[in-house]
């Protein structure tokens, strides 16, 4: 009796020791599944734009149940001097509009739209514009003429004659300054920066 009381206390010991070095069989949850979510620009947007002008763009986002929507930025090098959008979000399929900057530092800016599947920011994508002022719309040589009044409130007379390299530069002219304030009309020496008149300047006296 004493026997097999001793050798079931030593089977019970011994299956203890197994289950407690066994192997566990704890099961991680499986990682979510991956985003089906999609954003594309439909229609292409405009790859150049003058800066007078302004254009529509709009993004449509694909396995969007909820309905989340677009986010939108915009970015170039010359920081706050990019245009606006007329809004940060929009629906799917709903455009928002870029409008340039009144002015540029150069002839030409480039900028980046970008649209954000909201649910999803890493989702997006991005519309390169590049920007042009009306320096290479000008080529060849201009005449020009105006009058009104100075800031003396006497009449003046503005005319002359610039030549364009159609990059946005001015490569010679002249211009010339009928005004009372002035002892006789001027004739500028330069263009293209500092202008020196012939004559003297006898103020408004």
């Amino acid at each position: 009796m004493r026997d097999s009381i001793l050798f079931l206390l030593s089977v019970s010991i011994s299956c203890g020791l197994v289950a407690c070095g066994g192997t566990s069989n704890v099961h991680n949850p499986p990682p979510p599944p991956g985003s089906n979510v999609s954003v594309a620009f439909n229609p292409t947007p405009v790859s150049g734009l003058f800066i007078n002008a302004s254009t529509e763009i709009t993004a449509v986002v694909d396995n969007d149940p909820s309905n989340y929507g677009v986010d939108w930025s915009l970015t170039c090098n010359n920081k706050g001097g990019c245009g606006s959008l007329s809004g940060q979000h929009s629906q799917s399929g709903q455009a928002v509009t870029y409008t340039p900057p009144p002015a540029m530092l150069g002839n030409t800016e480039s900028v980046n739209i970008t649209a954000f599947a909201s649910v999803d920011h890493t989702k997006n994508v991005v519309a390169p514009i590049a920007l042009t002022a009306f320096g290479n719309a000008l080529k060849g040589t201009y005449v020009f003429e105006t009058n009104g009044l100075d800031t003396n409130g006497l009449n003046d007379q503005l005319a002359g004659v610039l030549t364009f390299d159609g990059n946005g530069g001015i490569v010679s002219g002249e211009q010339t300054i009928s005004s009372i304030t002035w002892a006789a009309p001027h004739r500028a020496l330069q263009c293209c920066g500092s202008v020196a008149y012939e004559g003297i300047d006898r103020g408004a006296g």
